[in-house]
């Protein structure tokens, strides 16, 4: 028998059990190989170019394209307010995320590849607080606080706000 034992942080495990496991690390696939896995798939070679090196997200984008527009809409509010740096504006386009997806039993899944597209825009950015505060968001979900309050702490935390646009949204 074989067992696969998958962590996002495997320094978290016990020492006695890492000393016990062969480690596998899983990189992200080049764009020559994305390209091979979209022209198996037979979907479109612009798909492997927003995959961003994982290959299930273009599967899943051709299982379920309603899902990835939902997703990618949303991700360009949520883009379009972190760049307005608007702590109400980003308030409420987590709010309306949250909204449209707190019912499904994908949501956690769904908060992690809209965590994925920001992070990959904010890659590069000359101002590196965003892609801070998504990494830390992106921590959180091995935590018990949901990813909304998350991101709106790791936001939030530093920062001076108007406490009117707060009360607003609340």
């Amino acid at each position: 028998a074989v067992f696969l034992l998958i962590a996002g942080r495997a320094g978290m495990l016990p020492a006695t059990l890492r000393s016990r496991l062969v480690p596998l690390s899983f990189s992200l696939l080049s764009s020559a190989e994305l390209a091979t896995v979209a022209e198996r798939l037979h979907v479109p070679l612009a798909w492997a170019q927003e995959a961003m090196g994982r290959p299930g997200l273009l599967v899943r984008r051709e299982e379920d394209p309603a899902t990835w527009e939902r997703i990618t809409t949303h991700a360009k509010k949520l883009d379009a307010a972190l760049r307005g740096e608007e702590l109400g504006l980003v308030i409420a386009a987590l709010d309306e995320w949250q909204r449209a997806i707190e019912k499904l039993p994908t949501a956690e899944q769904e908060w992690r590849i809209l965590l994925l597209i920001l992070m990959e825009r904010w890659r590069s950015a000359p101002e590196p607080r965003v892609g801070i505060a998504l990494v830390e968001t992106w921590r959180l979900f091995e935590s018990s606080v949901p990813a909304r309050i998350g991101m709106e702490l790791a936001f939030a935390e530093g920062r001076t706000f108007d406490k009117r646009a707060i009360l607003s949204s609340i």
